[in-house]
C-alpha cells in the first residue's frame, strides 16, 4: 500500500495539521487497482470497472475514489467517475492531474448522503498519461477554500485496465 499526504485537513478530520491517507486494501488488485465486471441480467451488456480508494488513516473514512468504467459494446474508452466527501466547495469542482500534465477541471454533477460525484469521458490523452504516469492527483477545495489533494498511485493501472477492455 502507498501512503498519500493530504495537503489540508477535512472538516470531519479532527487534526490540526495535514491528515495522512492510504489506499484501501482490496482483493483482486493490481498494485492498488481493483478490477471487476458484472451484469444485471443474462442478456444485459457486461459492465466493468477499475478503481482505487483513498482512506484517511486516522478516521478510516473514505477521502476519495476514482473509478474507470466501461460497458461492453459502448464506443469509446470508458468514463472516469470521481467520488469525494461532503463538506467541500462545489462551485470550484474537481481537478484531476497526472504527474505534471495540465489539470483537467471536472464539475461536480451531484451530491447525496454518501458524498459528491463528478465524471469525465476517458480520452486517449488521459488514458496514455495514466498508463505511463506515476501519480494521479485529485484536488478539491473545502468550505474554507483550502485545497485537499488525494494522490492515487498509477502503478498497476495499465494491467488492471487491460483486464476490463
Amino acid at each position: 500500500m502507498h501512503a498519500a499526504l493530504i495537503t489540508t485537513s477535512l472538516l470531519w478530520v479532527s487534526a490540526i495539521g495535514p491528515a495522512t491517507a492510504q489506499n484501501a486494501a482490496q482483493p483482486n488488485t493490481a498494485a492498488n487497482w481493483r478490477s471487476e465486471c458484472s451484469t444485471s441480467g443474462r442478456n444485459d451488456p457486461l459492465s466493468c470497472r477499475v478503481e482505487q480508494v483513498i482512506i484517511v488513516q486516522e478516521t478510516r473514512q473514505q477521502l476519495a475514489r476514482v473509478s474507470i468504467q466501461t460497458t461492453a459494446g459502448d464506443e469509446g474508452l470508458g468514463s472516469v467517475l470521481l467520488h469525494v466527501p461532503l463538506g467541500l466547495s462545489i462551485v470550484e469542482g474537481l481537478n484531476l492531474r497526472v504527474d505534471q500534465t495540465k489539470a483537467i477541471s471536472i464539475p461536480i454533477q451531484t451530491c447525496d448522503a454518501a458524498g459528491c460525484y463528478g465524471g469525465y469521458a476517458l480520452d486517449d490523452t488521459l488514458l496514455a498519461s495514466m498508463q505511463s504516469g506515476g501519480t494521479m492527483a485529485l484536488t478539491f477545495l473545502n468550505l474554507q477554500k483550502k485545497p485537499i489533494t488525494a494522490n492515487f498511485t498509477l502503478s498497476g493501472f495499465s494491467a488492471a485496465y487491460a483486464k476490463i477492455k
